[in-house]
C-alpha cells in the first residue's frame, strides 16, 4: 500500500512533481503518517464503508496516474475512477502474496 518503502516514496515523487498525492493504507496509523509525508488525501481501506466513495472523496475529479502495487479488488476499484487517457504503473499485487493457489484469468 501507499504507507509501504515503495508506495510513501511514489506519494512523495508525485508532489515533488506537482501532482495531488492520494494514498490508502490498512491502519489509522499509517493514514497519520502518510499525511505527514505530505500525501494530500489518505484513508484506511480496512475502516471505509465504501472503496469507491472514498476514491471519490479524494479524488473528485478523477485520477489521471495510478501506481498499482495492490491489485485485485483495490484496482477494479481504482479503474473506474481513471481519467481517458490516465496512466497505471503495475509494480506489484500485494493483495496475493499470501493466496495458496494461483489466481485464474
Amino acid at each position: 500500500g501507499a504507507a509501504g518503502a515503495v508506495g510513501s516514496l511514489v506519494g512523495q515523487i508525485a508532489k515533488i512533481k506537482g501532482c495531488k498525492a492520494v494514498g490508502a493504507a490498512g491502519s489509522d496509523d499509517k493514514v497519520a503518517w502518510l499525511k505527514e509525508l505530505g500525501f494530500d488525501a489518505a484513508f484506511n481501506y480496512k475502516t471505509v464503508s465504501s472503496l469507491d466513495a472514498a476514491l471519490k472523496e479524494a479524488a473528485p475529479n478523477g485520477i489521471d496516474c495510478y501506481f498499482d502495487n495492490v491489485g485485485a479488488d483495490f484496482t477494479t476499484a481504482v479503474l473506474k475512477h481513471m481519467n481517458q487517457f490516465g496512466r497505471i504503473a503495475i509494480c506489484g499485487s500485494i493483495s496475493t502474496y499470501t493466496d495458496k493457489e494461483p489466481a485464474k484469468g
